[in-house]
């Protein structure tokens, strides 16, 4: 029994001493784990590794949108180098190409027309703002911040226009005030005058000029204008014929009642109710106390 026992331990080692011995054929490895273990991963797409790389940022920084732009660490650090090189520079050491890169990333457009400004056809041809869109992009402003500043100039320009127009037809109210009070009653009379003279000798292109000048109601051209029309009526036989007055204004009516206070013929006839003329003369005095207060 125990010699047979012996005789098993042996051959067992003898099996065991003929697989060590060298040149003998290696026992078979497990050939399929290894090559698994040499076949490398698949490569993540872009898709993917943006997504992978904006899930391994807090939920904070995720929803930040200057992040969407990079697809993984490499590019962010690529464009973080990238700025500090650029930032790292003395501005006027800058090349024209990144001083528009870094406009370009602050907002400013790409072309100047982007910026999308539109302007009236008078500030189109203005010396200043018939350009701005393109000071603007040559200052590298940002589009929204272009935007709003337009919007407070043109606005602030459509105030001091609807202004200027108010001022002016203000002033023009006030001109013919002036003027009507000046004349009085003989007012339409003497603007008739004073149209007929300037149609006559100067036309359609003296009318527009004193319009665009701020003239056509100025007292002391409208004045001129009448006494030309006066002149012209006085010599003209036709309208000798069909009137003579011309209208009286106050400070001529004042003046002819003067002239008749100093009469002592009329004064008589104002005096004496009994005297042939004395009603066609205190008519007369009354008529002109009319027109010295400006009443017809």
């Amino acid at each position: 029994m125990s010699e047979s026992i012996n005789n098993e331990a042996l051959n067992e080692s003898v099996e065991s001493a003929d697989n060590s011995i060298l040149g003998s054929e290696p026992a078979a490895e497990n050939t399929s784990e290894a090559v698994v273990a040499e076949v490398a991963a698949p490569e993540k797409t872009d898709s993917e590794k943006h997504i992978s790389f904006l899930e391994s940022l807090s939920s904070d920084l995720r929803k930040e949108k200057s992040l969407q732009t990079y697809k993984d660490v490499e590019s962010l650090a690529k464009s973080h180098v990238e700025l500090q090189k650029k930032f790292g520079k003395r501005f006027e050491d800058l090349t024209a190409d990144e001083i528009k890169s870094i406009d370009t990333k602050f907002g400013a457009p790409e072309k100047a027309e982007d910026y999308g400004i539109e302007l009236s056809d008078d500030l189109k041809n203005d010396p200043i703002l018939g350009n701005i869109h393109q000071d603007l992009f040559d200052a590298g402003i940002p589009k929204d911040k272009a935007n709003k500043l337009m919007e407070k100039v043109l606005g602030k320009i459509e105030d001091d226009r609807k202004n200027m127009e108010t001022e002016l037809k203000l002033q023009e109210e006030s001109k013919i005030e002036a003027i009507k009070k000046e004349f009085g009653s003989a007012f339409d009379a003497r603007k008739d005058l004073a149209n007929k003279a300037l149609r006559q000798f100067g036309g359609e292109d003296a009318i527009k000029s004193l319009q665009q000048a701020g003239l056509s109601n100025d007292p002391a051209i409208f004045r001129m204008l009448a006494e030309v029309g006066k002149l012209i009526s006085e010599d003209s036989p036709v309208v000798a014929k069909e009137s003579t007055s011309f209208g009286i204004t106050p400070d001529e009516a004042a003046a002819k009642i003067a002239d008749l206070r100093a009469d002592p013929e009329f004064n008589d006839r104002v005096r004496n109710i009994n005297h042939q003329g004395h009603l066609e003369a205190v008519n007369q005095l009354e008529r002109l106390y009319r027109l010295k207060a400006g009443k017809k």
